[in-house]
């Protein structure tokens, strides 16, 4: 935003390229600071789309086939050399999410819902986002609740501990009828 917005102060102010724009249509448009800021700034952003790691996405029913689907996608996914030990957290830890968002799901539900996960790669990190219509806690709350010891076994909190072991930060977003977790895991060891 800053480069953007010192680029179109050059250019309202005249000190950059003020010989070369002349009278024509460029003269005109970017002698306007909005928006010779705005065309760097959408350039930049761009820019780094198009930079960003490696990104894919599947949709799926949420039924007993899921998990596998999940895994194969994964694997995948992340089939880069030198990855061995970074493909088994994130395996791991998308296991654990789907079967908290699995919870989530009503016994007596008469059509599986749908998830959608989207999976995003770069050198130091795989983010994973599962998009799904759920009712259920609030997922970055349960895992602040299990910094502290636990008083006994539960076996509710089992994915969530698993979780909060194999991801390095998870997030959990509430919108209506839409539930986004977005679990992050590092690629180094």
């Amino acid at each position: 935003m800053g480069v953007s917005f010192w680029i179109g102060v050059g250019f309202q102010n005249g000190a950059i390229f003020p010989d070369l724009l002349g009278d024509g249509f460029w003269s005109v448009l970017l002698s306007n600071g909005m928006t010779a800021g705005g065309i760097v700034a959408v350039m930049l952003a761009a820019g780094m789309e198009f930079a960003g790691g490696r990104r894919c996405r599947i949709r799926l029913a949420l039924d007993e086939r899921a998990p596998q689907r999940v895994n194969e996608f994964l694997r995948s996914f992340t089939n880069r050399p030198g990855w061995d030990a970074a493909a088994d957290r994130v395996a791991a830890a998308a296991e654990e999410t789907l079967a908290i968002v699995s919870q989530s799901i009503p016994d007596d539900a008469r059509a599986p819902g749908t998830l959608t996960l989207h999976a995003r790669q770069d050198s130091e990190m795989v983010e994973l986002e599962f998009a799904a219509s759920l009712r259920c806690d609030n997922v970055e709350d349960r895992l602040a609740v299990l910094q502290d010891p636990p008083l006994g076994p539960d076996e509710e909190e089992v994915p969530y501990r698993l979780l909060l072991h194999y991801a390095t930060d998870v997030r959990h977003q509430q919108y209506r009828g839409l539930d986004v977790v977005t679990v992050s895991v590092a690629a180094g060891e």
